[in-house]
């Protein structure tokens, strides 16, 4: 993948900014996606690390997604909704779409309700990989399941089988 050889990172927090790794230069982290970042002050955030990223907020319809990137990178926000954010960007030659998401928890949403959640992500995935002719997709959040639970391993849901 060039991004992993051109130093391109993608992390995953939890709102916990000062855990991610941000700070720090063995990380080199250019993109964080933050799922249940509500109480993290994303601009005393960035102010700590010096003014390099950018918060790529979304038009308001996800309150549990959000991205920051390096000032160099060209973030796109493509497609919203209350439970995910579709971004695209570039590095070098080679286009990205990551779907930062953010699934129903238990116990107050069951595994088909998470099911519905995710086959919307993914027709959106496919008609954004199509439209953008893109089939470097990253999917990352918090997906509220463990590793082999239904929703995340059967065909009809995200078929993440290894």
């Amino acid at each position: 993948m060039e991004a992993a050889r051109r130093g391109t990172a993608v992390v995953v927090g939890d709102g916990n900014a000062v855990d991610t790794g941000l700070a720090g230069d063995e990380q080199d982290i250019d993109i964080a996606i933050f799922a249940e970042h509500r109480n993290t002050d994303f601009s005393s955030v960035i102010g700590s690390l010096d003014n390099k990223y950018i918060n790529h907020l979304g038009y308001g319809a996800c309150e549990k997604i959000t991205l920051l990137a390096r000032k160099a990178f060209q973030i796109e926000v493509k497609r919203e909704q209350t439970r995910y954010v579709l971004y695209s960007f570039q590095n070098g030659q080679t286009q990205y779409i990551i779907a930062g998401i953010h699934l129903p928890a238990n116990p107050h949403s069951s595994s088909d309700d998470r099911k519905c959640v995710i086959r919307d992500i993914v027709g959106d995935i496919t008609e954004l990989e199509n439209k953008l002719d893109c089939h470097n997709t990253i999917v990352i959040g918090d997906f509220n399941a463990s590793p082999f639970d239904s929703e995340l391993t059967q065909k009809d849901a995200f078929n993440a089988v290894l």
